[in-house]
């Protein structure tokens, strides 16, 4: 029994990890609250009969602040942008953790068998990739293979965690003392190695080649002589170039997102400019910038769906206070594993690598590893530390009663709002993109569960625009612009303008626009045909100019046609 239980919990979280990753809410989100409190249902009988005790460790408690500050954080923030969708999935997995903290205290599962799910699932993911390598049916028309995940990124990230632990495994394997277990263990991580050795090339991400050199580096330092270290620094330092200027165009933009966000983290530094501002505050941090940075970087500036540093965003949203309460509770679990189980803690760290340059831990399934090897390392016997605060008799009792109480108030509490939500994220997928007036009830209803999503703020203000509602459009893009640094909704906002005869507004939010994408033409020349409408022919001309010195797309025929315009404003007398 002691054996099935973790074993039961290891297994749940690993089909929540299994879930298709989409955008918006979707069906994973509401199976984690729920899955939160059937365990601590379960779990809290089992530890009362089995008189089991609880203590608190470093982890839960940097954990716990770091919950409570998002949530204050939250509370306090700015009011006009929402941050429901951030503060119920932190909830969430923090009912999942005190759910696993409280059945890992009744029977803490083997680092074989945590490391065996964490494989299973890289595995899973590795043969799921290779069936759409072979057989087609990839989630993104540009990529041959992405498994669960939206685009192949994230899925280079699973393969680096399976490489990790197949390679400490080859090194180091495992001796459970049951000789067919010995052989099935053994199997499993020989078989993650090959099959994520294969995949990770295909991958082709920068950000977990990296992470693997990282992992090998820290794994086999102690063991080198100090001119092979000289040897491998100078070896990972010329790779690093040729991975810089092999993908140039995407490692300037990484140069400029690291620009820009220092550049936010700098006006709001301790605190952050709130839960949920990112992107919005991204928008007009990149605007602000344009003028100030090389045009070599700046022309990379685009619309971007996560932030491409875990730990910037955290800063961003949640200052240096935030950046601090995370940094230390993922140190904290990293030297833990590393002492129960330097397998566990090379894949974790091969993450942590890879959130450096991409957005793993935005993404819901890598969310979930990191609750569950935060719940090992937190559950693990170890010896005494000095931090830990041993429970007395009754205070283990007391303890895990107020984990089970949290874990299924807060599942209760999430459930409702999530459901509405993945309901409504399912409903706006039906009239997105379809253009009939008699839609705008729909669009009305959806609305007060969609404020988030700025793809749906973007195509309803479009559609009350094509119905005259102009006003009305502008205040939905907006609220668009505060979720989303997407250029065409201040685009969309100048067209309402004009029709609203407020020019001066209108070259404000073409400028804007521009601002935040300079590499883009279609801003330039709405700017330009507003000028010319109004009689400014100078100005006109200009602007002309500007779009005829970008470089030109000679495979796009709108940019083409965009310059052949800026051509004959410049000729006409």
């Amino acid at each position: 029994m002691r054996v099935l239980v973790p074993l039961a919990a290891l297994l749940a979280v690993l089909v929540l990890m299994l879930f298709p990753v989409g955008t918006g809410f979707c069906t994973a989100d509401v199976a984690v609250p729920v899955a939160g409190g059937l365990l601590a249902v379960a779990g809290l009988p089992l530890f009362i009969a089995g008189g089991c005790r609880m203590r608190l460790t470093a982890i839960d408690g940097l954990l716990g602040m770091w919950l409570l500050y998002v949530l204050l954080r939250a509370w306090c923030g700015t009011p006009e942008v929402p941050c429901l969708p951030a503060v119920l999935r932190s909830v969430s997995l923090a009912a999942l953790y005190a759910a696993l903290r409280l059945l890992f205290s009744y029977a803490v599962p083997s680092v074989t068998a945590t490391e065996g799910v964490v494989a299973l699932f890289a595995v899973v993911q590795c043969l799921l990739c290779l069936s759409q390598l072979l057989c087609g049916g990839s989630r993104h028309a540009d990529f041959p293979f992405t498994g669960t995940f939206p685009n192949p990124g994230p899925c280079s990230a699973v393969f680096l965690v399976g490489l990790c632990l197949g390679f400490y495994r080859f090194f180091y394997p495992v001796s459970p003392g049951h000789a067919r277990l010995s052989w099935a263990c053994r199997a499993l991580f020989m078989a993650t190695l090959a099959l994520c050795s294969l995949m990770l090339p295909l991958g082709w991400s920068r950000a977990a080649l990296t992470g693997a050199v990282v992992c090998l580096l820290v794994a086999t330092w102690p063991r080198m002589s100090s001119r092979m270290r000289l040897y491998v620094l100078g070896i990972a330092v010329v790779g690093g170039l040729l991975l810089y200027f092999m993908k140039r165009g995407s490692s300037e933009g990484r140069v400029l997102f690291y620009a820009v966000s220092s550049y936010l983290v700098a006006r709001h530094p301790v605190f952050g400019s709130g839960i949920g501002t990112f992107f919005g505050a991204y928008g007009q941090g990149a605007a602000a910038l344009h003028q100030h940075l090389p045009f070599a970087l700046t022309c990379h500036a685009g619309t971007i769906e996560y932030a491409l540093c875990d730990g910037m965003r955290v800063a961003v949203e949640q200052g240096l206070v935030g950046l601090l309460l995370a940094v230390s509770s993922a140190s904290a679990v990293l030297w833990r594993l590393w002492r129960c189980s330097p397998a566990l803690a090379l894949a974790l760290l091969g993450v942590l690598v890879v959130s450096l340059f991409s957005y793993p831990f935005q993404l819901l399934p890598f969310q979930l590893l990191l609750v569950l090897l935060s719940a090992q390392a937190a559950s693990t016997a170890v010896a005494p530390a000095p931090h830990d605060l041993p429970a007395g008799p009754r205070g283990g009792v007391g303890l895990a009663f107020s984990m089970a109480v949290f874990a299924v108030l807060s599942a209760f509490l999430v459930f409702c709002p999530v459901r509405e939500r993945v309901r409504a994220t399912a409903q706006s997928r039906l009239i997105v993109g379809r253009d009939s007036p008699r839609l705008l009830p729909q669009y009305e209803s959806l609305l007060p569960l969609m404020r988030h999503d700025a793809q749906f703020l973007f195509r309803y203000g479009q559609m009350l625009a094509s119905c005259g509602r102009y006003n009305e459009s502008n205040h939905l893009l907006a609220q668009g612009a505060l979720v989303s640094n997407a250029p065409m909704l201040h685009v969309l906002r100048g067209h309402n303008y004009r029709h609203l005869h407020a020019p001066a507004h209108a070259e404000r939010a073409y400028w804007q626009a521009h601002a935040q994408s300079p590499a883009r033409l279609y801003p330039l020349l709405c700017l330009m045909r507003l000028y010319r409408q109004s009689g400014q022919v100078a100005r006109a001309r200009r602007v002309a100019r500007v779009i005829l010195s970008l470089p030109a797309r000679s495979d796009s025929p709108l940019d083409m046609e965009i310059r052949r315009e800026a051509k004959s404003c410049i000729m006409e007398q």
